[in-house]
């Protein structure tokens, strides 16, 4: 019971020695002239975080800050012998409130700090879908589409070599049912080697909405055109817009001066996933 004892006091001044001699490392580190260049230099290089917002039953993403880590710089600098600004490490810092967290809401556009635009294509048909995916190759410009499963069969080499653009499931024969829904998806992922992170809808569909967020999938619910492409685009155009397109091929020409007005404004076109993205 004695040496028991003794073994615990032992362990416990230990610890304590460990503890003490990390304070004075640490209180040794803090005043180092280098760790102290490298603390001033927080808020020339830190951005702050914007967490994501809430309104009712949407969610506008939030975007990621940027931080300097503080001892990684340090070790670099140290290692060179004097503070070097180069050696700064910088690492992303997430919101605290991130999209990341949250799948039961819709969301309906971006954070408007983006100057990025997203068009969201809904093709009809089997020759519409061929339509926009060589309106997207010709302009060079990266979009999403949602097409209804029972189509990709008929579009696997499509699928498979249009890397740019984001492809996603809307719909098998037009019903959205949870599972056609996940074996579309799943068919579509085999062809793409991409995972498919989105559901649609055009109005509030709880179904829709409870069955993606199992899937952890974020549901959209963007405004969707049926037609004057151009002019929706012009009417409708801000930071952050996700705009649907239900797209006919005989509305082509109309598409692409949609696409020109955009950046003609200055605008960037992104797929989905870019766009939202809070990174």
């Amino acid at each position: 019971m004695k040496r028991l004892r003794n073994h615990i006091g032992m362990i416990f001044l230990l610890l304590i020695s460990m503890y003490l001699t990390n304070i004075g490392i640490e209180y040794t580190k803090q005043k180092d002239p280098i760790m102290q260049k490298i603390l001033k230099s927080k808020e020339k290089y830190e951005v702050k975080a914007v967490n994501a917002t809430f309104e009712k039953e949407t969610v506008i993403p939030g975007i990621y800050g940027v931080e300097i880590n503080v001892s990684k710089s340090f070790s670099h600098m140290k290692k060179y012998g004097s503070y070097n600004e180069s050696l700064t490490v910088l690492e992303p810092s997430k919101p605290d409130i991130s999209t990341e967290d949250y799948y039961d809401f819709y969301i309906e556009k971006a954070n408007a700090k983006k100057r990025e635009v997203s068009l969201i294509f809904l093709p009809k048909k089997e020759e519409d879908f061929s339509s926009v995916v060589e309106v997207l190759k010709k302009k060079e410009v990266e979009g999403t589409i949602f097409l209804d499963g029972s189509i990709i069969e008929k579009k696997i080499n499509e699928l498979k070599e249009n890397k740019n653009i984001e492809f996603e499931i809307a719909s098998f024969q037009e019903k959205t049912d949870p599972s056609l829904l996940k074996s579309s998806s799943l068919y579509l992922e085999s062809i793409t080697k991409r995972k498919t992170k989105y559901c649609i809808t055009e109005k509030e569909n709880k179904n829709l909405l409870n069955s993606c967020k199992k899937e952890k999938k974020h549901t959209l619910k963007p405004k969707i055109i049926e037609e004057n492409y151009y002019q929706a685009i012009k009417n409708n155009l801000e930071n952050g817009m996700i705009l649907g397109i239900s797209y006919e091929k005989d509305s082509r020409e109309e598409l692409i001066a949609g696409i020109e007005y955009l950046e003609q404004r200055g605008y960037t076109l992104k797929t989905v996933e870019q766009l939202l993205s809070e990174k």
